[in-house]
């Protein structure tokens, strides 16, 4: 769930000196699981930009919240919305599209390739 909310073919990673915490708020997407998993998370899924801008927020409030946010962002296109109750095929599709954001060479998103994740995960050092 983490790994979908925050990446997407249309998100964007930040160098260091230009992210900044809203910038980065806005890069993160609600995504709708379904099957009570929305529910279940205390709608930390479907409301997860109204998250990362009042990250102090109850969940119970969220919903509301999520209201508000949408209607300011949605007209300016800055708003992230997918319906992603085929989660378990996307995060693989998506991660074998976009990948994680590890390095970056400039004018390229960063993207860590398989054999450096594997490196990573086994704890061994993966740069040249």
């Amino acid at each position: 769930m983490t790994y979908l909310q925050h990446h997407d073919y249309d998100t964007k990673a930040y160098d260091e000196g230009e992210w900044e915490y809203v910038l980065g708020g806005l890069e993160t997407i609600d995504r709708e699981f379904g099957y009570g998993v929305d529910e279940l998370t205390h709608h930390i899924t479907d409301c997860h930009v109204a998250h990362h801008m009042f990250s102090d927020m109850p969940h119970y409030n969220l919903p509301k919240a999520t209201d508000g946010v949408r209607s300011v962002l949605e007209p300016r296109g800055l708003y992230k919305k997918r319906d992603t109750r085929d989660f378990v095929s996307k995060v693989f599709r998506l991660h074998k599209d976009v990948g994680h954001c590890v390095d970056s060479e400039e004018g390229v998103r960063p993207r860590a390739t398989k054999s450096e994740c594997a490196a990573a995960f086994n704890g061994e050092e993966w740069r040249e």
